[in-house]
């Protein structure tokens, strides 16, 4: 069993981000992880945003992404600038197309970090 699954935890300090709620619940350990190093780098975001996209085969259908960034960021060890943030315990196909389906509706980048990024940006620094 993943150390990243199925396991939610509640994060606080969300109000030094400028949120309403200071307390959040997430996911997984890994996400919260995330949620911590990115309140900590002072980098303001919105849990768990809601949109309808579109597939490549003209499915709509709903994708919740785990960090919505209030302007674009540029962590350590993404290529490029991205308004979005997922992290996943296991990468999956159906991941990656999800990704490129909200990309393609909305217009907006988002970077999938897994463990081992997680870990990089604990002991390097997110920014």
């Amino acid at each position: 069993m993943y150390e990243y699954q199925a396991i939610k935890v509640k994060v606080a300090g969300h109000k030094a981000i400028g949120l309403d709620e200071d307390e959040v619940w997430y996911a997984s350990k890994l996400e919260g992880r995330t949620a911590i190093l990115l309140i900590k780098a002072g980098i303001k975001f919105t849990p768990h945003v809601k949109f309808k996209v579109i597939s490549p085969n003209g499915t709509w259908f709903h994708y919740t992404v785990d960090f919505l960034f209030d302007a674009p960021q540029k962590p350590l060890g993404c290529h490029k600038w991205i308004s979005f943030l997922e992290v996943k315990g296991v990468l999956t196909r159906h991941d990656l197309l999800r990704l490129s389906a909200l990309e393609y509706t909305m217009g907006l980048k988002g970077f999938i970090a897994l463990p081992s990024m997680v870990d990089l940006w604990e002991r390097d620094g997110l920014i």
